[in-house]
């Protein structure tokens, strides 16, 4: 994936060279460490410029495996070779994704820019002797580089470590012959990670972003970014150099003379300066002229010390109070050993108040401050008990006694699960836990430490955080409906679509005219049973999850298929018409209830042969009006089920007074 997170002179990309076989010779024939057997197996030469008499015929090898044409950088990593700045590695890959190292940067820097080897043998780097393989391209690019100064007044270079974007800045700014400008630094505002840059760096950026030699990249949340402490790739390193190769934009041979201090602004000195450096014990003291950020703690992996001549395990823990800065190392240091102490600045470099860094360290002689020998670890009261508060999803909070010591209790070990979550001062008795898993189990324990290196027993507790509240339904997908089919005149079978929710859905309940069945999360169908022919249902499907959330309804109406009848209603033996109640113009009809192997749905009453009335098949009388006095009639009843079978029934004659 293209990265454009920082711009510079369009593109802001630097050009890779190593100092083993992917660096090509330079253009003075100088070849450093290369792989011999490659370059034959390559069958690749790379000839001195300057020997323009020679068989220029013989064609160099300019691409590479994993660099196809259509890579973003294709074009500048082609020109590069052919200069004969970079050549890849033995399998005639460039791996365009790899770091590049701050050795490999100043090798590149020469070798693109011609800068002249310096042939002298003065050392201005301490961690760069005279055979160091980059020694000769760090010196002769010296005045485009960035060093660490410590408080010795030492200058280093740390080869070894990744070169960042805010080199490149400052290479750039160096070789335009912009360095000695007044910066302004709130063009630095308009860039939302502009307080990654180094602190002593920022002068070289916000003049960068004056000339628009630095443009950053637009973020998704519409906000510039720059990028500052991005490691460089190869791929970006060959696209930067070419760029100013191919515009001829760059200053060569810029020598204003003034060293680029990562921890010291130029011109000024605001950085904060080591006092004193003492260990106790296993705890290790940073004293600093000035009160320090108590936000920006460093880590362990940022220190390296050293006991007698051996390298001793990362400390344990970093703490940074008023001015000081204690390291908790994992032993004690004997009394009147040799120690001494390196530090880089990492993430969270040690800084002032105001923002400036402090310098990098290398070998920095530590004060042994052990006199006696301490053997007796910190005690606990009887009743002290490790608690916890504030109890969420995510976190909690840690409260513990105050421990006791023959000495004094100088910090405190918090682990989580079994690991080595934090070291705190032997001031603090709370922690706040973050980061945590809602619903999950934790362990959590506090030892007490001396400065002797002495730690106690734990106090322990388990702690479950809380679940997460779910009020989100489930959701059925867009035209999501409840089918049936198999319809017979007693069942049929329910069809709907997987119901989405955001934890996951567990149950369905299935309404039949508003009885209830609930079915598993895992079911989208439903055989319904024990239905009548011929009759009209009404179904509905909900989806619920865990939290007892759910969703909105599918829902269907079908209708059951009608039984195939075709034997009519029965009268029972001896069934008769009578008729009572007789008047000048009405009378009363009654019979007996006929039967039917389904059922009897109705009965009509004839009056002379012509249909008088149809009532229901549980009605057995019929009050007949309208008649006229003296007159005979005759009466007849038929039964009838639902499927229009008919049986004809008694008939009687009768006649009004």
């Amino acid at each position: 994936m293209k990265k454009r997170l920082v711009v510079l002179s369009m593109v802001f990309l630097i050009v890779f060279a190593t100092s083993g076989s992917a660096l090509a010779k330079d253009k003075r024939g100088n070849q450093q460490q290369l792989n011999q057997s490659w370059l034959q197996n390559l069958n690749t030469v790379q000839h001195d410029k300057e020997n323009d008499n020679e068989d220029n015929s013989q064609q160099i090898q300019v691409f590479f495996f994993d660099v196809p044409d259509n890579h973003w950088a294709s074009k500048a990593i082609k020109n590069m070779r052919k200069l004969g700045v970079i050549c890849g590695d033995p399998d005639g890959n460039f791996y365009p994704e790899r770091t590049v190292t701050r050795a490999e940067f100043a090798k590149m820097l020469v070798l693109s820019l011609n800068l002249p080897l310096d042939q002298g043998t003065v050392q201005t780097f301490t961690d760069i002797p005279a055979n160091f393989w980059g020694y000769k391209y760090i010196e002769a690019a010296q005045n485009y580089l960035t060093g660490y100064l410590n408080s010795n007044g030492q200058l280093s270079y740390q080869p070894q470590a990744p070169a960042v974007r805010e080199d490149i800045i400052v290479a750039l700014v160096k070789g335009l012959g912009l360095g000695s400008e007044q910066p302004d630094y709130s063009v630095l505002s308009n860039f939302v990670d502009a307080d990654q840059i180094s602190n002593n760096l920022k002068g070289y950026v916000a003049i960068a972003v004056k000339h628009n030699l630095v443009k950053g990249s637009l973020g998704l949340n519409g906000q510039y970014y720059l990028n500052p402490q991005g490691k460089l790739t190869r791929a970006e390193a060959a696209a930067f150099l070419d760029r100013i190769i191919q515009n001829n934009k760059v200053v060569v041979g810029d020598n204003q003379g003034d060293k680029v201090i990562i921890g010291q602004q130029p011109g000024t000195q605001q950085a904060p300066v080591l006092n004193t450096a003492t260990v106790n014990g296993a705890i290790l003291t940073l004293n600093y002229n000035e009160s320090l950020d108590t936000n920006s703690v460093p880590s362990g992996s940022d220190f390296s010390v050293v006991v007698n001549g051996t390298v001793q395990a990362a400390p344990a823990g970093v703490t940074v109070s008023g001015s000081n800065v204690t390291i908790v190392m994992y032993q004690t240091v004997p009394a009147g050993s040799t120690v001494t102490l390196s530090y880089t600045p990492g993430t969270h470099p040690i800084r002032d108040l105001t923002g400036y860094n402090a310098s990098a360290l290398v070998n920095y002689q530590v004060s042994n401050g052990n006199a006696t020998s301490d053997t007796t670890p910190p005690t606990w009261l009887q009743s002290s008990v490790l608690s916890v508060s504030n109890l969420s999803g995510t976190g909690l909070t840690l409260t513990w006694p105050q421990a006791t010591d023959n000495v004094g209790v100088t910090a405190y070990r918090i682990y989580e699960n079994g690991s080595l979550l934090t070291t705190l001062n032997g001031a603090t008795t709370t922690y706040n836990v973050t980061g945590l898993t809602a619903g999950t189990q934790y362990t959590f324990q506090v030892q007490a430490g001396d400065a002797a290196g002495n730690w106690s027993t734990s106090v322990s507790t388990s702690v479950t955080t809380t679940a997460l509240t779910d009020t989100q339904a489930p959701a059925w997908p867009a035209g999501s409906a409840l089918t049936a089919s198999s319809v017979t005149q007693n069942s049929l079978t329910l069809t709907w679509p997987q119901a989405t929710d955001n934890v996951g859905v567990n149950a369905y309940r299935i309404y039949q005219d508003g009885s209830l069945t609930t079915l598993n999360g895992a079911t989208t169908t439903y055989n319904v049973t024990g239905l009548t022919a011929g009759t009209q249902y009404t179904f509905q499907v909900q989806a619920g999850d865990a939290a007892g959330n759910w969703s909105t309804s599918v829902s269907t109406s079908v209708t059951t298929t009608a039984l195939t009848d075709t034997q009519a209603p029965a009268w029972p033996a001896g069934s008769a018409l009578t008729a009572s109640s007789v008047t000048q113009n009405s009378l009363t009809l009654t019979w007996l209830q006929a039967t039917d192997n389904v059922g009897v749905t109705a009965y009509r009453i004839y009056e002379n042969g012509s249909l008088l009335a149809t009532v229901s098949g549980s009605v057995n009388s019929y009050n007949v009006v309208g008649l006229t006095a003296n007159t005979a009639h005759t009466f007849r009843v038929d039964a009838g089920d639902a499927a229009g079978n008919w049986a004809t029934g008694p008939s009687l004659n009768a006649a009004t007074i």
